[in-house]
């Protein structure tokens, strides 16, 4: 599909679906975070790709990761939330937000999926590169909006759950070392 069609589609679509307050706020929170990430991590050899989709041969189409960072031979697989409130975790793993305008929102298992993602990042990268030694790959679940409070539980999830200032601290301070050309080269042919 030329540009101009994708150009005409995207107009039509907007026009017919404009996006809800809720969903600018949690793009522009993501669009932040992209462009803090990409200060903070610079210095030390971080390389972020923000919005990388990657096929999902399981279930068909395509699925988006808010950041893919690259460092080192490492591969920080990154869920941004904007959420504000309260939430709980229930037995299900679904992540329960209680809005603090009263409002209640299921956003179901946040954090399985994103770890369902990275698993499949890194198995498209070993198809990809076979003999290359496989990455170090770590799940971070990004809170940006300081007026949500978490549930202690949440410190159980496998990987890193960290605020925006700790995530930018974790990129300011990690030394990822050498570049693995292959897994930088990887994640950029991914369409994003």
């Amino acid at each position: 599909m030329n540009w101009r069609k994708r150009w005409r589609w995207w107009r039509a679509r907007r026009r017919h679906h404009p996006p809800d307050e809720i969903h600018r706020v949690g793009e522009l929170a993501e669009q932040r975070l992209a462009k803090l990430a990409r200060a903070a991590g610079r210095p030390n050899g971080w390389h972020v790709f923000e919005s990388v989709r990657i096929p999902d041969h399981e279930q068909g189409g395509k699925r988006e990761i808010d950041l893919v960072i690259v460092g080192g031979n490492t591969l920080l697989v990154v869920e941004q939330k904007h959420w504000s409130g309260t939430f709980e975790i229930n037995g299900d793993h679904e992540f329960i937000q209680h809005r603090k305008n009263g409002t209640t929102h299921n956003h179901s298992t946040v954090h399985e999926r994103i770890s369902r993602k990275a698993r499949m990042l890194a198995s498209m990268y070993h198809s990809l590169a076979p003999n290359e030694t496989p990455p170090a790959v770590e799940v971070v679940l990004a809170f940006t909006n300081r007026n949500l409070t978490w549930p202690e539980e949440v410190q159980a999830l496998e990987g890193h759950v960290l605020d925006e200032g700790e995530f930018i601290a974790m990129l300011e301070q990690e030394q990822p070392g050498e570049l693995n050309q292959a897994l930088y080269d990887a994640v950029a042919g991914f369409g994003t």
